[in-house]
């Protein structure tokens, strides 16, 4: 009720989310009772005062507690639009909002699509909340809501009339999701230099919501740890890429703009902190580039997950979205890579779109080779290893789906690759991963253009294989060599010694397996459950 006590109201509900998580299913009769009044919390308008800050006091934070009304805290801020600002809210009920948001995660996560019945009405609440002026609140309504789609999911794989449900809620959090990122684009002038980190915050939170939305509405988000064996062996690259939702392409090509355009207005705010800095000169201080470093590190995990975002796109629409990345990501991916300004992983991030559309985007996408390989050539030995590996994984990518655009650089690519192999530095600290995708290149440049590749060279590579360092490319170099070796084809009849002697050499090595459970762990194998089943077979 509205006069129970705070913290008895609290305790009830924490106490309610830790027995359904012990009960699991068995819990499921009491959700009837206990879901309606947590979204009655979660969506519960919170008492807001907004005032003048006395200029004395703008920007020291808490305001005199003396001042405050019985539940009420003040704040002195800023706010974007309006400058300083004394903010008043009641704490409780702030505290209230947010717990609810958090154990509407909780159920939605434990109950899959057995939480379908509430879905709507909590995506009704968590969509209004990510706009909250209250940080705490905004976290846990955003991060909730990749759960929601995960339940209709579920649902809909046995259900298909909940289609039109799923097409909307789909529709509905990226868009209310690609809002919050607006707050980049507003009042741009009165922001004060120093980045307000929980704004920040809330943006990489988003950002990693809107990759993991995109991740649920396709039947594949491309090659994974775990998929290996399936997506190989269907040929990920003619199938395997169908939406999930149907939604309309015009529709995915707006979302694809906006998440292109909060990308583009990020680049350039880090750019003018840099200039800014620079011209300070010799008053420039420790803090300030420690700020800068920070704010560095923010952008690159904000893009980071906007571009997973963007690759599930193109994963799943394929040639079908080459008109909409010619006209939104490309320009982005060039000013990126052109510019000698732009930081080393945000050069990574427009290589990244590039080697997703030739990876999938068919033979139309062949068009981009010759925009992609020479930036990846030119920083396929770059000291910073995002680019580097950016750079010999494109490489291979353009290898195996360039088709006739790549032939003239073939040799170039080969000497470029093997330069990167045979560098001192390139198994030192964080190269290893480089490394493993350059030898992955190269393989299959002795494959895919074997034509114009000496036989001696795949001989050469195997003496480098078993690689282990990117766990995802080992699986896949050595689930190839496996297929070479099932389908007894010239290159398993010229090199099948050692093309086994690897794959024996990488199952002794036993990398991934737990040795208390005597399972694998297959973020950390580097083969394939086909694969080691295989060499178990042959030993």
């Amino acid at each position: 009720s509205e006069n129970q006590d705070p913290t008895a109201k609290e305790y009830i509900v924490r106490a309610s989310a830790r027995i359904c998580t012990a009960m699991g299913d068995s819990f499921l009769p009491y959700l009837q009772y206990i879901i309606p009044p947590l979204i009655e919390s979660a969506g519960k308008e919170i008492q807001i005062t907004i005032e003048d800050a006395p200029l004395d006091s703008y920007g020291m934070g808490e305001a005199d507690e003396n001042e405050n009304a019985p539940g009420m805290e003040m704040l002195d801020m800023h706010v974007r639009g309006l400058g300083g600002k004394r903010i008043g809210f009641n704490t409780w009920a702030a505290q209230e909002k947010e717990l609810a948001c958090n154990v509407l995660y909780t159920y939605a996560d434990g109950f899959g699509e057995s939480f379908l019945p509430y879905v709507p009405q909590t995506a009704e609440v968590l969509l209004r909340e990510v706009m909250s002026p209250m940080y705490t609140v905004r976290v846990a309504a955003t991060c909730a809501l990749p759960r929601l789609m995960s339940s209709v999911n579920l649902g809909l794989k046995k259900d298909p009339s909940l289609l039109p449900m799923a097409q909307e809620l789909f529709i509905n959090i990226l868009k209310q999701l690609l809002a919050v990122l607006e707050f980049d684009d507003e009042d741009e002038v009165d922001v004060e230099e120093e980045e307000d980190e929980e704004n920040e915050e809330v943006l990489l939170i988003v950002a990693e919501c809107v990759a993991a939305v995109l991740r649920t509405a396709f039947e594949s988000g491309g090659l994974t740890d775990s998929n290996v064996d399936v997506m190989l062996a269907n040929d990920y690259n003619n199938g395997q890429k169908l939406p999930r939702y149907g939604v309309q392409l015009q529709e995915v090509g707006n979302v694809l703009g906006e998440i292109v355009k909060r990308m583009q207005i990020r680049v350039h705010k880090r750019m003018v902190a840099r200039r800014n800095l620079q011209m300070l000169g010799n008053e420039v201080d420790v803090q300030m580039l420690e700020n800068l470093e920070e704010g560095d590190k923010r952008t690159n995990e904000f893009m980071d997950s906007l571009s997973e975002g963007i690759g599930c796109i193109i994963k799943a629409h394929g040639g079908n979205i080459l008109s909409q990345f010619t006209q939104v990501c490309q320009p982005f991916a060039d000013s990126l890579l052109s510019m000698e300004e732009t930081a080393p992983p945000l050069k990574a991030v427009g290589l990244f779109f590039y080697d997703d559309m030739i990876e999938y985007g068919g033979t139309g996408a062949q068009v981009f080779v010759d925009k992609a390989v020479p930036f990846m050539l030119k920083y396929a030995d770059h000291e910073n290893y995002l680019l580097r590996q950016a750079s010999c994984y494109g490489l291979g990518v353009c290898a195996e789906h360039g088709g006739p655009s790549f032939d003239k650089y073939t040799q170039p690519v080969l000497a470029k690759l093997l330069e990167v192999i045979k560098a001192p530095d390139s198994r030192k600290g964080t190269n290893g991963s480089a490394t493993d995708n350059a030898i992955s290149a190269v393989y299959k440049l002795c494959v895919y253009r074997h034509g114009a590749v000496q036989k001696q060279v795949l001989g050469e590579l195997l003496s480098l294989l078993p690689i282990d360092s990117d766990r995802l490319e080992a699986k896949i170099v050595h689930y190839r060599l496996m297929q070479h070796l099932l389908q007894n084809d010239a290159f398993s009849q010229e090199f099948g010694d050692k093309m086994r002697a690897v794959l024996q050499k990488a199952a002794i090595s036993q990398k991934g397996l737990n040795q208390t459970k005597g399972k694998y762990d297959e973020d950390e194998a580097i083969l394939s459950e086909h694969t080691r089943r295989y060499v178990s077979s042959i030993q």
